[in-house]
């Protein structure tokens, strides 16, 4: 009897202490913006990362079991160290999420670092505009810690010392170690919210740089010619569109019926992204970057100065319209941002269905420039096409010729009539009578086949992840008529285009001289694409290494050849610099 009481209260134990962490993981998993009331599908994104990467399952276990095990320890030099690490971890996560609008991810978490860098020894400032968050830290770690530590304190106090921390403590050290020196930046992005930011700063340790955050370079180039330019130049980034799926670029299903009949519009057909991934293409389209700069290794992205300086220096105010979740996304820093004169943020607007993002956005942008008596350069970031699909488009939308072709699902090219053909029928309504030059494109396409992400693949990544559209719509006859004038090579550039010529062009449309812009920053739109076609995956600052960051030459509808499998590397720098 004796021994099936302690057996009883053994199991009595156990199950309050797995109560506990699953109460630690749902709390987790609730900051971290992995369940989310009323919208069931971040979690289902978590199960399918799991379904991936079995590995994330068990170190989410693990981690915490080991995190409630700690906690139930009555001892200050136990306790406090796991207080104060939960009141850290939780005030720059509730921060964070004031500052940034979205939780810690992978590729902002340093952006966001560095503005709170310049608070550094600001005590009262930091308290003046994180009080609450703060306290809000502070309160979560209490309840947290010895909330769970009254409960678990009583219940385990027989048996820490044997069985539970003979088992569980050293794999919960495993399980942390793993995550910070061994795990992915997707695998980061799952892990339990208390682990997850010291997680990705461990895996920017282990590429062994931190990413730049000084002060910009200057503008390269002198101050060109402007009399006769559109008054309004704006450059549409879009979201996971595939240049293949739009009919004006022959897809056989009616995807852009609107933008077919627009006689004025300079189609340069499916093109290729510089990256399979939405920071990487952002940041490499607003500094410059050309292929022969990849990867990035002596951040050049992050040195250089952005299209909004070249705007700047050419007499054009700024504007920035964010129609996505964040504030501060793809590596633009506070003072990157402190260039425009206008910032649109989705998330400030509380729109709540992703479909309305960028009409707002539009409707904000039109407001905006038909009161601007000066010369605007905008950079219009859209919500695009990006999974889940279903959410990308009018529900009520009526697209019954529109169908499932081979493994494109339906609710994709729902998505890409309506965030694209429909986005521009609105935007020419709206923009009707203003003088307004269109540079259109996405920061990358979009992959279906099973088993792997549709983009930021690392590893050999199917052409159709860096498979974009790209074209010039110029609104007004001035527009078509400054464009005319910079040359040709429409026909040359069908299909052969690459976004390492936005750039260039988007300076020389600005009134730049052509020749120093091509000198400077390579082949524009407006003369010969490159003989060959590449395109990077991976992380862009990282080196050349599978897993990290890799080179693949682009084939227009083809599986790419990836150029790290067994190549020399010197091989490759030829190639590029012959490209």
């Amino acid at each position: 009897m004796k021994d099936g009481g302690a057996a009883k209260g053994f199991w009595r134990s156990f199950g309050v202490w797995a109560l506990s962490c699953l109460i630690l993981w749902f709390l987790s998993a609730y900051i971290g913006g992995v369940i989310v009331p009323g919208d069931s599908k971040p979690f289902f994104a978590f199960l399918e990362t799991v379904r991936y990467n079995p590995s994330l399952l068990w170190l989410n276990l693990l981690i915490l079991m080991g995190t409630g095990l700690l906690i139930s320890f009555r001892r200050w030099y136990i306790s406090l160290p796991v207080f104060l690490f939960h009141f850290l971890t939780l005030s720059f996560i509730f921060i964070y999420l004031q500052i940034n609008g979205v939780a810690p991810n992978a590729f902002d978490l340093f952006v966001v670092l560095d503005g709170l860098g310049d608070l550094s020894g600001m005590v009262k400032e930091v308290l003046f505009f994180f009080g609450k968050q703060l306290a809000l830290g502070g309160i979560g770690a209490f309840v947290v810690c010895f909330g769970l530590q009254e409960v678990l304190g009583k219940r385990l106090a027989h048996y820490r010392g044997n069985l539970l921390c003979a088992v569980f403590l050293p794999l919960h050290f495993l399980s942390i170690w793993h995550l910070f020196f061994h795990a992915s930046p997707l695998v980061c992005l799952y892990s339990p919210i208390y682990v997850r930011v010291p997680a990705f700063y461990a895996m920017y340790e282990k590429i062994e740089r931190m990413l730049y955050t000084g002060k910009r370079d200057a503008p390269l180039l002198k101050p060109g010619d402007y009399s006769g330019a559109p008054k309004h130049i704006v450059m549409i980034m879009d979201e996971s569109v595939c240049g293949r799926v739009l009919s004006i670029n022959g897809f056989n299903q009616p995807t852009t019926p609107f933008l077919e009949n627009r006689d004025e519009l300079i189609n340069y057909g499916s093109a290729s992204s510089s990256t399979n991934a939405s920071s990487s293409s952002n940041i490499i389209l607003l500094s410059g970057l050309q292929m022969r700069d990849l990867p990035d290794v002596g951040q050049l992205g992050l040195r250089r100065a952005l299209l909004t300086d070249y705007a700047r220096l050419a007499g054009r105010k700024a504007y920035y319209m964010d129609c996505q979740n964040a504030r501060l996304q793809n590596y633009l820093r506070f003072r990157d941002m402190s260039s425009f004169v206008y910032l649109h943020y989705a998330v400030n607007k509380g729109i709540i269905e992703e479909w309305k993002r960028d009409s707002q956005g539009l409707s904000d942008y039109a407001a905006l420039i038909a009161e601007s008596p000066e010369p605007t350069f905008t950079f219009f970031l859209k919500t695009g096409c990006h999974f889940d699909y279903e959410d990308k488009y009018n529900p009520d939308a009526d697209y019954d010729e529109i169908a499932t072709a081979g493994n494109i699902p339906e609710t994709y090219l729902r998505s890409v009539r309506w965030a694209v053909d429909e986005f521009f029928r609105e935007l020419q309504e709206r923009l009707n009578g203003e003088d307004v030059l269109i540079v259109y494109t996405s920061d990358h396409g979009q992959s279906f086949v099973g088993g792997i992400l549709p983009h930021t693949v690392i590893d050999n990544p199917p052409a159709e992840q860096a498979d974009v559209p790209l074209f010039i719509w110029p609104l007004s006859k001035n527009a078509r008529e400054w464009v005319n004038a910079k040359g040709g090579f429409v026909s040359e550039n069908r299909d052969q285009a690459t976004h390492f010529q936005v750039f260039p062009s988007l300076l020389i449309l600005m009134g730049y001289d052509a020749d120093e812009v091509h000198n400077l920053f390579g082949a524009s739109l407006f003369g010969l694409p490159p003989k060959e076609r590449f395109f990077l995956s991976g992380f862009v600052f990282g080196e050349l290494k599978s897993g990290l960051t890799n080179i693949n030459r682009f084939i227009h509808q083809r599986e790419p050849i990836n150029l790290n499998d067994g190549q020399d590397v010197k091989g490759l720098e030829i190639q590029k610099a012959a490209g």
